[in-house]
């Protein structure tokens, strides 16, 4: 419900902000619920409350009990200036500390004091904290010699790289979770106990991004995702296959050759689908390096630039609890069930995905509840799902000390299988599904009539470009929707929030299409200048496309697995802001662009772009169509 932008609307939400107090015994994460609530309110009647105002607001809602927190969270902002982020990081951390002591009073500081204590009593008997130890004195528990750490040891990445080319050469390795699997193998595997995470080693060879400095790494055989190795995550008890199962593939090589991508409005049969999803796995439509968002806590990652799928995830809050109280039916998906399974496709490194996985098992537990089954909630287990050279670390470090889940990291594209047949029961994707698994061929080819040249995007392209976007999009969408067809239970729900355009308007009349269209416009520039070649900017292009709804309907339809029991269309409530806008795109964008044109363009890049952007900034909050999000609830027939 959007509120009149009069000034008495207005007045009444600050004066709710302000006077919002947290109370004791209360949940943090409803709190901040609360207040981001307001502040999409405050937002879409043009009032952007910037983001140290927000973290302001929100440590002045404490009670005096929390005033330690606060105290030390001001003391340690870098410059005096505290984010959003890391105060609501402070506070969950916070909120699960007092709980484990049984008491809601701070005993100690959050951040630890480094050095040596300054106050110490006549009569204090308790010993002062150290100093940190001379390089000199750090053993290294690798190679056994001075002044390194194992993360620092030449020794270990001379192997870890030997180990890794190896790795390479082996076409064979298996996934931690593959078909030829049987059920009497996954329960061979010892059970953890309740809310202790399974840690999981994600690459043969720690990427730039992701390092591991425990000492008590073991080696391990199984593997997940892109032959990375790790423990099988948890004792896994297959639901029985739901009433509509799928063909095995067919084994006939001549079968691969179809006519179906020239016929967008025919219905695909399940064996066509099987061949779909074959092809894409054996042949070079993925991607052969994944771009994945900006890591880390820095002023470009991804944590703090992402408001608007924050925003999104929060509006979308009502719907997956009203989806999950109308759909998810608790008998028919097993009397006995003990364990439910949830999946976060395109997680990137959080805290976003924290959020809506909360949001989930939370409409669950009121669901069970509402059935008078409050004795029978089952225990939860959460799959995250990136490119495995995402920044897991980040990811897991920042992990909720609360949560009521499992947790484990499923690296791989989402446009393949992920999971065994038949053993997840509700599957979340947020701002992931307009990423292409590739860009389309004919697009990059100078022979092809379609070669998009001087452009990074469809945007302004002609109607033949825009169209083989919207045929890669197409296939991708059948490929993900069959995959999941196979991993989800009988009576599994899909969650999907996907930011496309209105019905009958050109992608060159969106927010985001402008955006697109300045960016290859300042790639242009600096090509003129000589920093690079034009014919560098030609062979740029970015996989992502935005489809509209009628679009997107047509595709779930035409593939015959779900039933459509939710399909909403809203405008976002947070108002787009150029700034941010760009600071999103950069943290989105950044590896991707990196890869194609080298690190050292970056910052040029995005000062151009922000001051086109600045000049382009009326014309796109007044004349152009805000952008649509799709949200989407699908039930697995």
């Amino acid at each position: 419900m959007y509120e009149r932008k009069t000034a008495s609307n207005k007045a009444f939400l600050i004066r709710k902000l302000v006077n919002l107090k947290y109370k004791e015994g209360n949940s943090i994460a409803e709190h901040l619920n609360e207040i981001q609530s307001i502040v999409n309110q405050l937002t879409s009647m043009e009032m952007v409350l910037d983001d140290e105002l927000q973290a302001l607001l929100l440590l002045s809602s404490l009670p005096d009990s929390w005033e330690t927190l606060v105290v030390s969270l001001n003391n340690s902002a870098p410059d005096g200036v505290v984010t959003m982020s890391q105060v609501t990081g402070s506070l969950l951390n916070e909120e699960t500390r007092r709980k484990s002591l049984g008491s809601s009073h701070s005993n100690a500081l959050i951040t630890e004091n480094r050095g040596r204590s300054k106050s110490r009593k006549p009569f204090n008997h308790e010993k002062s904290r150290g100093r940190s130890k001379s390089r000199k004195e750090i053993t290294c528990y690798n190679c056994g010699k001075l002044g390194h750490y194992r993360n620092e040891c030449r020794k270990l990445k001379r192997e870890q790289k030997k180990e890794k080319g190896e790795k390479q050469g082996d076409k064979d390795t298996t996934t931690a979770v593959t078909e030829d699997q049987t059920i009497e193998d996954f329960d061979k595997v010892e059970k953890p106990q309740p809310y202790v995470d399974d840690l999981i080693d994600l690459d043969p060879v720690p990427s730039p991004m992701v390092h591991d400095d425990r000492e008590d790494v073991q080696d391990h055989d199984d593997t997940v995702g892109d032959d990375a190795p790790t423990e099988i995550a948890d004792h896994v008890d297959f639901p029985e296959q739901g009433e509509h199962p799928l063909p095995e593939p067919p084994t006939d090589p001549q079968i691969r050759k179809s006519s179906r991508q020239h016929k967008p409005s025919q219905k695909y049969s399940p064996l066509e689908y099987v061949l779909l999803t074959d092809e894409v796995e054996t042949s070079d439509n993925i991607l052969p390096e994944s771009y994945p968002m900006v890591g880390g806590d820095g002023p470009y990652s991804y944590a703090k630039n992402s408001d608007f799928q924050r925003a999104a995830i929060n509006d979308a809050k009502t719907m997956i609890d009203e989806g999950i109280a109308e759909n998810l039916d608790i008998d028919h998906l097993s009397s006995a069930l003990n364990t439910f399974r949830i999946a976060d496709l395109g997680c990137s490194v959080g805290p976003n995905t924290f959020i809506a996985v909360q949001n989930i098992i939370t409409a669950v537990e009121h669901k069970y509840q509402s059935e008078g089954l409050k004795s029978s909630i089952p225990e939860f287990q959460v799959f995250f799902n990136d490119h495995s050279s995402n920044d897991f670390n980040t990811l897991f470090t920042s992990l909720p000390l609360n949560r009521r889940y499992f947790a484990a990291g499923v690296p791989g594209s989402f446009h393949s299988r992920l999971f065994p047949e038949a053993s997840l029961h509700f599957v979340f994707s947020a701002y992931s599904l307009q990423w292409l698994s590739k860009v389309p061929k004919e697009v990059e080819d100078k022979n092809c009539l379609v070669w998009n040249k001087g452009k990074i995007h469809c945007t302004t392209a002609r109607n033949e470009v825009v169209e083989a976007y919207s045929a890669q999009f197409a296939k991708d969408i059948e490929t993900f929707l069959y995959a999941r067809a196979q991993e989800l239970v009988s009576g599994g729900l899909i969650a999907l929030i996907i930011p496309g355009i209105p019905n009958q308007t050109p992608h060159s009349e969106s927010n985001l299409g402008v955006v697109f269209d300045l960016l290859g416009s300042s790639l242009m520039d600096m090509a003129k200048m000589g920093l690079f070649s034009e014919t560098k900017v030609d062979s740029f292009k970015l996989p992502m496309y935005s489809p509209s709804p009628q679009e997107l309907e047509g595709l779930v339809e035409r593939n015959g697995c779900f039933s459509i029991k939710k399909f909403d269309v809203v405008a976002p409530s947070m108002k787009f802001n150029a700034q941010k806008c760009l600071m999103c795109f950069r943290a989105i964008m950044e590896g991707i662009i990196s890869e194609h044109f080298g690190t050292k363009i970056i910052d040029e890049l995005f000062d151009r772009c922000s001051a086109k952007l600045e000049e382009f900034s009326f014309s796109v909050d007044s004349d152009y169509p805000k952008e649509n999000q799709l949200f989407v609830i699908l039930k697995r027939k």
